[in-house]
């Protein structure tokens, strides 16, 4: 996660584009080349309204990044000037939903006499099991990255922890 400074801001980008092979990799290029940190990117399949427009298959990445005013119009710019880009929107310009997922992996001694404490602290993060074993439990938690590392700091109390953060996806 990128820290924020008063010049910086934090950036949401919903790009949707044609789903052919190097759109990825030239979107990524337009912040490496500017020497701007991607802070979350997820890509998956969409639709829109119409469908799959003229029978091309659809993706939504969701770009997250800090950066001043002025480069990310620069760089949005730069977007909707590739070929293979349909739409491009800075969703802080909008009203828009967004979602993270985290999975984390604690690692325990006895998942059923720490069971009782462990329903506390997830619930209170409003976490989910996913899956219980006689070493280790998987929980799903819904929130933010700040959120996310919260929840995983409270979980080290109960064992090592091992965990994966989705990235932001977003919609307006």
């Amino acid at each position: 996660m990128t820290e924020h400074t008063e010049d910086t801001k934090r950036y949401i980008l919903s790009v949707l584009v044609g789903d052919v092979p190097g759109i990825l990799a030239r979107i990524v290029s337009l912040f490496t080349g500017r020497g701007f940190n991607i802070d979350s990117l997820t890509v998956g399949h969409a639709t829109t309204s119409d469908g799959e427009l003229g029978g091309i298959a659809l993706s939504r990445m969701t770009i997250v990044t800090s950066a001043n005013s002025m480069p990310i119009d620069h760089i949005v710019a730069q977007i909707r000037k590739l070929v293979d880009v349909l739409d491009v929107q800075n969703l802080g310009e909008k009203t828009y939903v967004e979602a993270d997922i985290t999975l984390v992996k604690v690692h325990v001694s006895s998942p059923l006499e720490q069971a009782a404490a462990l329903t506390v602290a997830t619930t209170s993060f409003r976490a989910t099991s996913m899956i219980t074993r006689d070493d280790y439990l998987i929980f799903r938690f819904p929130g933010r990255e700040d959120a996310s590392k919260a929840f995983i700091d409270a979980m080290r109390r109960f064992g090592e922890v091992d965990s994966v953060y989705s990235g932001t996806i977003a919609l307006a």
